[in-house]
C-alpha cells in the first residue's frame, strides 16, 4: 500500500515573498587561507570571503614576495573590511614550506577552517608535446598544491 505524502496547497507568488533578497551567508569566526594569492581569481575569492566575515590569510607563490603589490593589495582590501590575517610566500608544492605558512597564518589569526587553492599556471602547449617533468610540474602546481 502506497503511503500518501501530504502536499501543501499552491500559493501564487505575491508581495509576501521577496525573491530578490539572498539568504544571509556568514563565515564569522572562520579563518580562510587562500594560496596563490596575487591574481584576480585570488582577489575575488579573498575579498568575497572577507565580505562574508571570514578572516583571510594569504600565501603567495615562492617566486612572488609576500609584499608583492598583488598580494599586498588583496590583503589591504580584506583589511579595509576588517578581516585581514597573515600574508606569506612559499613554494606551494613543498609540504614543509606550506606547513610553515599555515603555522604563520594560525599564529596571526587562529586555526584555519577554510582552504582555497587559487594558485594556477599553465604550460601553454599541447599535452602531447609536454615532457613528463612539465606534466608533473603542472599537476603539482594546479592540483597537488
Amino acid at each position: 500500500m502506497a503511503r500518501e505524502i501530504p502536499v501543501p496547497p499552491f500559493r501564487p507568488i505575491d508581495d509576501e515573498y521577496d525573491l530578490g533578497t539572498p539568504t544571509p551567508f556568514s563565515l564569522k569566526g572562520r579563518h580562510a587561507l587562500v594560496t596563490g594569492a596575487t591574481g584576480p581569481l585570488a582577489e575575488a575569492i579573498a575579498v568575497g570571503l572577507a565580505e562574508a566575515d571570514a578572516t583571510v590569510s594569504l600565501v603567495a607563490a615562492a617566486n612572488v614576495p609576500a609584499g608583492d603589490p598583488g598580494s599586498a593589495a588583496i590583503l589591504e582590501a580584506c583589511r579595509a573590511l576588517g578581516r585581514a590575517g597573515a600574508s606569506t610566500s612559499a613554494d606551494l608544492t613543498d609540504p614543509t614550506a606550506m606547513e610553515q605558512s599555515l603555522k604563520a597564518a594560525e599564529a596571526t589569526a587562529g586555526p584555519v577552517h577554510i582552504l582555497v587553492n587559487a594558485s594556477h599556471g599553465a604550460n601553454i602547449k599541447p599535452v602531447l608535446e609536454s615532457s613528463v617533468e612539465e606534466w608533473r610540474r603542472e599537476l603539482e602546481r594546479n592540483a597537488t598544491s
